[in-house]
């Protein structure tokens, strides 16, 4: 019994006193006097009884407190300014939190409100064509944290990585490998993905300006590779197939893991598309041009749909037989949601550090496989710059299988990375920009591995600093652990819909909103729980004792449960970032304030108690951020 209970037992009340059954919402109150939870059911009846919701409030409020007793998790209700404004009943809610928290450990803050319902997350989906960079990691860091968030509430969870290996920027290392003769293997000490992405796409580009004639070459490999079963499609694999798993190991790296890799090959080649195409031709929602610019194409229309009526015709069979974006989707995000009785063929790609098998899907496959196909809901993480699109497909997807089955197709958007001057200049990169953007064709941008590796030496020398006769083997992984926490953090907890400026400086300081700051303070609860952790007893506690700072960090400890749900209904694993924050800030205005060690009698083991409910709960909201809990640093 948490917070949550309390919310419920205050809707339980609610529901039992108001003369009439309308929305409404509970809030947090702006000021703490004003109790632990407010109600403007008021202001909603007196829309339906024509009465003052103070007076409503106020006729409310008697009759609730009228139904309470001491044992009650509602410790009072008041009406104030229309509002009805609750008070937890502290030293249940104190007594009941400790007891979930240190039964429940790893799970505490776990529910089941996704009752096993299935959920595909898509996020990723970098082109096999080039390193992972920080923009990428954007979406990488984001949709992971969607994972283990869902999973956490109780869904059934299969995170998607989606490889375009028929697309053009692919085709252009495949020209420059085929046909510019241009080296298959990197300069010395140079991974392959960042070889292919820095170099050989770079070079390819440069060239199409000088000689356009060139760009023959990339509409060759484009239509084999669509074509498939021949030379160059399976080099194309092979390439992609290369890059791909130097890919995952920046992912590993960040502590991402993947269930299954959707080939956009394998969609062309499974029969998927013939499907979706077949059945748009049958319900006329694709024709054929006949004459103009779009001759020979099978296009759809938009301008039907008021929000799309500026929009031209979208192509989706180009003249010459090849598919365009937009027709590869479609069957895919089909596929996600279980509207096609085609599928693919899987087969076991690898298994991942953590030991979690990853599957792909190809030409061959085994029977004993997961049940991929078909969600109850499937979340496509990608960035703003596709919005357009990800809607027509949904619309598309309306058209084809009606409106409710599309909204269970989520684009889950997000605004690009940009790096600040000074970390820019720390790349390498010669500008006096205030701001970076990056430039795939142009060459800039910034890897995640560059980035992580710079992050990693200024948090190993901070860490030598304070500790100059550290093990070097143990100063490695904390710089490390620092670089990848700090770099997580930063990328979930801002505005999804806002531009970010990442900053690695600013990303690293420990007395900020940062990943290190969370570290430091989660093991300051470890140092004090490892000095008396073996024979301290923590288990009769009086809540009683608790002071007012006290009382706060409990009572935000109780919250835990309440925000994990709804970050997992509201998928937006920015408010577990914000929560984890806020319950840092306030254990460390707690840390300043009361001695623990040196407390006594039952003050002692009712302080001891809430520095292991802080540590747990510390614990549980990083593993979802994809944070590594330190034991110390």
């Amino acid at each position: 019994m948490t917070f949550l209970a309390f919310e419920e037992k205050v809707k339980e009340l609610i529901g039992k006193v108001a003369p009439h059954r309308v929305e409404y919402q509970l809030m947090e109150p702006r000021r703490p006097e004003y109790g632990d939870l407010a109600s403007n059911v008021s202001f909603r009846l007196a829309k339906v009884m024509r009465r003052p919701p103070q007076e409503i409030a106020e006729n409310l409020a008697e009759r609730i407190s009228g139904m309470l007793d001491k044992e009650d998790i509602v410790g009072g209700v008041e009406a104030v300014s229309g509002f009805l404004n609750f008070r937890v009943n502290f030293p249940i809610l104190a007594r009941k939190t400790l007891e979930a928290v240190f039964r429940l450990g790893d799970r505490y803050g776990s529910s089941n409100i996704g009752a096993g319902r299935k959920v595909l997350v898509e996020h990723t989906n970098v082109n096999p064509n080039k390193a992972i960079h920080i923009g990428h990691a954007r979406n990488s860091c984001l949709g992971d944290s969607l994972v283990r968030i869902l999973r956490f509430a109780g869904f059934r969870v299969y995170a998607l990585n989606y490889i375009d290996d028929t697309g053009s920027q692919v085709a252009d290392v495949i020209v420059g490998f085929r046909y510019l003769g241009m080296p298959m293997e990197p300069p010395k000490g140079m991974r392959f993905d960042k070889y292919c992405g820095d170099h050989v796409y770079v070079k390819v580009n440069q060239l199409y300006e000088e000689r356009p004639e060139l760009l023959k070459y990339r509409r060759e490999v484009l239509r084999r590779i669509e074509e498939g079963d021949n030379e160059v499609a399976r080099f194309t694999r092979a390439i992609a197939d290369r890059v791909v798993r130097d890919q995952l190991k920046t992912c590993w790296r960040l502590g991402v893991y993947f269930d299954l890799f959707n080939w956009e090959s394998d969609i062309v080649r499974s029969g998927l598309w013939e499907e979706v195409f077949q059945l748009m031709k049958e319900r006329g929602a694709v024709r054929l041009e006949t004459d103009g610019e779009y001759a020979g194409c099978w296009v759809i229309s938009l301008k039907d749909i008021p929000r799309f009526a500026e929009e031209t015709d979208k192509v989706l069979v180009r003249s010459d037989g090849t598919l365009t974006y937009i027709a590869k989707d479609l069957p895919y995000a089909a596929w996600k949601i279980g509207l096609v009785s085609g599928d693919f063929k899987y087969s076991l790609y690898l298994t991942q550090p953590n030991g979690k098998p990853l599957w792909t899907t190809g030409l061959e496959g085994i029977d004993n496989h997961p049940d991929f196909k078909g969600g109850d809901m499937a979340i496509s993480v990608i960035d703003v710059r596709q919005s357009r699109l990800q809607e027509i497909i949904k619309v598309v997807l309306g058209k084809l299988f009606g409106a409710k089955e599309a909204e269970r197709y989520i684009h889950y958007g997000y605004e690009v990375v940009a790096l600040s001057g000074r970390s820019a200049r720390l790349l390498g990169a010669g500008t006096e920009e205030k701001v970076v953007h990056m430039s795939g064709r142009r060459g800039l941008y910034f890897n995640v591995d560059d980035v992580l590796d710079i992050m990693k030496e200024k948090a190993k020398k901070e860490t030598l600093a304070r500790n100059p006769d550290a093990d070097p083997g143990w100063v490695e992984e904390v710089g490390e652990a620092l670089a990848v926490s700090a770099l997580r953090y930063q990328l979930v907890r801002a505005d999804r819909n806002r531009l970010l400026v990442f900053d690695i400086e600013d990303s690293l300081k420990l007395e900020e909103n940062t990943g290190p700051y969370l570290i430091y303070t989660y093991v300051r609860t470890r140092g004090i729980l490892r000095k008396v952790e073996d024979n301290a007893d923590i288990s009769g506690v009086d809540p009683n004792v608790y002071g007012g700072e006290e009382r706060e960090l409990l009572v935000m400890v109780s919250k835990f449960p309440v925000v994990v749900r709804d970050a997992a209904l509201s998928l937006e694993p920015q408010a577990i970032a914000n929560y984890t924050y806020k319950l840092a800030a306030l254990f460390n205005k707690f840390y300043e304030k009361y001695p623990v060690i040196k407390a006594e009698g039952e003050i002692r083991t009712a302080r001891l108690a809430l520095v292991k409910a802080v540590s747990q709960t510390l614990k549980n909201a990083f593993n979802l951020l994809g944070i590594v809990p330190l034991e110390r640093m």
